[in-house]
């Protein structure tokens, strides 16, 4: 699939502000909070704008091809190491089932005695890269969820799906500002994709390259989750007024392109994108955890913030679409907000396009079988 015609981060798209993005998150108290709030801010050190520019005391940590990093815990190095706002908690190999044991009646997370506190090192994966030390503490899930109304946590955690993977979900975000630079995109802290960070200080920045974010709290028509940030994009047929704000898109610094659930999109009718062996092109996006969305790639003019719109693919999560079955093996595929506590994902991460030059070029494709493969032509 050209990489034109694949589903496109908007970022890179836009006039100006177009090198990366800015997460700015205020800090929650040890025990949670009910909500927190913070912004996306487009670009790093962009034009004339103030709002985006990192401190020449940021490290840099380069990322590889696949957006992974390495860190260093206890002397163990994890190699597919990444940050993604999309991951409701920090997630990585259990060290001991003594000091960090799962939970009980909620194995996807860790249920500590006492508080597991420790500082890992983040660091390029090529020798000579710029490190950073990061401390972080890990409470006990079930005591700090118990009875309580709080749905935002930045000491919450949960066993990795491998023994590479350390995942820094959003309670790494929590309390800081995270640059992150898009592939090849020039910027003052050097060339991406990496990302930098440091403390947020609570600062309202204004401009109209500026999102608000909010985590927790009631989204209406969805039951949201721990630790979900949100925001919202305004989608319209392309070259008219017909446009359509739609709230509680997860903000997802993992993934790259806009997919909203067509159950959120009402009264818009947008343009298929065609395949090239006729038809038209369905996606199958698959995720870490297991979950899958599938649909048609359709054309829209998007607008983040206060930004002039941008014309690009995004996909339709459509569960019912033809061809479901070809995708993740037809099993756990998104199917409505109502289930998957979201209306679609905005994911500005490290990439361009989600598959790239991978897509591109069918010899670079090994697929182990076909619901691996990402974009289908339905006929």
């Amino acid at each position: 699939m050209p990489v034109s015609g694949q589903v496109q981060n908007p970022v890179p798209l836009l006039p100006e502000d177009n090198n990366g993005v800015l997460v700015e998150l205020n800090s929650v108290p040890a025990s949670g909070a009910s909500s927190s709030s913070g912004y996306l801010v487009l670009g790093i050190g962009t034009g004339s704008n103030k709002n985006n520019t990192p401190p020449a005391s940021y490290t840099a940590i380069p990322l590889d091809s696949y957006g992974d990093f390495v860190t260093v815990l206890n002397s163990k190095s994890y190699n597919s190491s990444f940050i993604d706002t999309g991951s409701n908690g920090l997630f990585f190999p259990q060290i001991s089932s003594n000091n960090l044991p799962v939970c009980r009646d909620a194995p996807g997370w860790y249920c500590p005695q006492t508080a597991f506190s420790n500082t890992a090192t983040m660091k390029g994966s090529q020798p000579g890269s710029p490190s950073a030390s990061v401390s972080f503490t890990i409470e006990n899930f079930d005591t700090l969820t118990s009875g309580s109304n709080k749905e935002v946590f930045s000491d919450i955690g949960g066993p990795a799906p491998d023994n590479s993977t350390f995942d820094w979900g959003l309670p790494y975000f929590l309390g800081q500002n995270v640059f992150i630079a898009i592939s090849g995109a020039a910027t003052s802290l050097g060339t991406g994709p990496y990302f930098a960070s440091g403390l947020y200080n609570g600062s309202q920045p204004s401009g109209d390259n500026v999102m608000p974010v909010s985590v927790g709290g009631a989204v209406p028509g969805i039951t949201t989750y721990l630790n979900e940030p949100l925001v919202s994009v305004t989608v319209c047929v392309h070259g008219t007024d017909t446009c359509q704000a739609v709230d509680g898109i997860l903000l997802d610094t993992g993934s790259f392109g806009l997919r909203i659930f067509k159950q959120a999109l009402t009264g818009l009718s947008l343009t298929p994108e065609p395949a090239g062996q006729g038809g038209q092109l369905a996606e199958c996006q698959q995720y870490a955890d297991g979950t899958a969305d599938w649909g048609p790639v359709e054309l829209a003019d998007v607008q983040l913030g206060g930004e002039p719109a941008v014309y690009v693919p995004i996909q339709v999560i459509d569960s019912t679409f033809q061809g479901s079955a070809n995708c993740n093996g037809g099993t756990n595929l998104d199917s409505s907000p109502s289930v998957d506590g979201y209306n679609g994902i905005l994911g500005v991460g490290y990439l361009q396009q989600d598959c790239g030059t991978s897509c591109a070029n069918a010899n670079n494709i090994i697929p182990i079988n076909q619901s691996n493969w990402p974009y289908w032509s339905c006929k």
